[in-house]
């Protein structure tokens, strides 16, 4: 008899690390088991899920909520419950620590984190619970099949010239700091440039409705520096790492990250990846000082001197 497992979390759209997980972990449970997924909470989906309570193995959530895991928990779910963490936790270690909190994650099977990090955001009574995973699964075959890049970007990648890649579902600003580096990238490119050495930059933005004053800001800075020849935005990209196979250099500036998902999508396409230190990150990334543009060269100058296809 298959299992039955039921997911909470996003699935594209809209597109980013989680939603892409939790798409991937659908397709992969659903080769052995029945899987369910509710995407959005509401009184309908919670009452969909009452009647279907008695049913499922397997509990999976991707987001952290009170509310959530109180509700798991009077159906009785709770025991069979896995947490995951896609850095969820970063800021909510004062909350984790009141009492509500304890109780009902303490009632948990289990707590997964993508980062070691992550740990110390739990109380000490809860980490025996708590589990390391790498959050990367492999694109699934019905993404690959359906993946798509526009003509005006493959056009960019088909020449000679080494290209850098940059990502981020949006432009999103922590404490006033672009949290992707899209700036800092820029600066990067322009100081490869005037270093003499030819390279190219696709900026790939999931949603540029979120923060469009800051994405027009940053396409003028592009202009503004004369690299609009080399630097070119990819606006509602769905999927970057469809640009992994193209003999590309995947740059990672973030200012905080977790368990980058595509600097893992990089690797497996064998793109090479430079990464701020701002994370512990994959053994086949090149990592550099976040915010030390000498440092960022130093990483990727000899990627961007290698002859492109060899």
């Amino acid at each position: 008899m298959r299992k039955k497992i039921l997911i909470f979390g996003k699935i594209p759209p809209p597109v980013g690390g989680v939603s892409n997980y939790v798409l991937r972990q659908r397709e992969t449970f659903s080769k052995e088991c029945d899987v369910d997924v509710i995407s959005k909470l509401s009184l309908q989906s919670f009452l969909t899920v009452m009647k279907k309570k008695s049913t499922y193995d397997e509990v999976y959530v991707h987001t952290i909520n009170l509310i959530l895991l109180v509700f798991l928990s009077l159906l009785g779910l709770d025991k069979s419950t896995v947490l995951v963490d896609h850095n969820h936790s970063r800021g909510k270690k004062n909350k984790l620590s009141k009492a509500e909190w304890k109780f009902f994650l303490m009632r948990l099977k289990k707590i997964q984190v993508v980062s070691e990090s992550l740990k110390k955001n739990y109380s000490d009574s809860i980490r025996n619970k708590i589990e390391l995973i790498s959050t990367f699964l492999p694109p699934s075959k019905l993404e690959v099949e359906s993946a798509e890049i526009p003509e005006y970007i493959s056009d960019f990648v088909a020449d000679n010239e080494k290209t850098i890649v940059i990502s981020g579902w949006r432009y999103v600003l922590e404490n006033q700091v672009d949290l992707y580096g899209f700036d800092f990238s820029v600066e990067v490119v322009k100081a490869v440039i005037d270093m003499g050495f030819s390279v190219k930059m696709i900026v790939c933005i999931g949603d540029v409705s979120f923060n469009s004053s800051c994405i027009e800001k940053l396409k003028n800075k592009i202009n503004d520096m004369s690299l609009a020849e080399n630097i070119i935005i990819w606006e509602e990209c769905r999927n970057s790492w469809a640009l992994f196979s193209e003999d590309v250099v995947y740059f990672r500036p973030t200012s905080t990250d977790g368990d980058s998902i595509s600097i893992h999508e990089a690797g497996f396409f064998g793109a090479a990846v430079v990464a701020s230190d701002r994370a512990v990150r994959p053994q086949h990334a090149i990592v550099y000082e976040y915010g030390n543009i000498d440092s960022a060269l130093s990483a990727i100058i000899p990627l961007v001197q290698e002859k492109k296809g060899v």
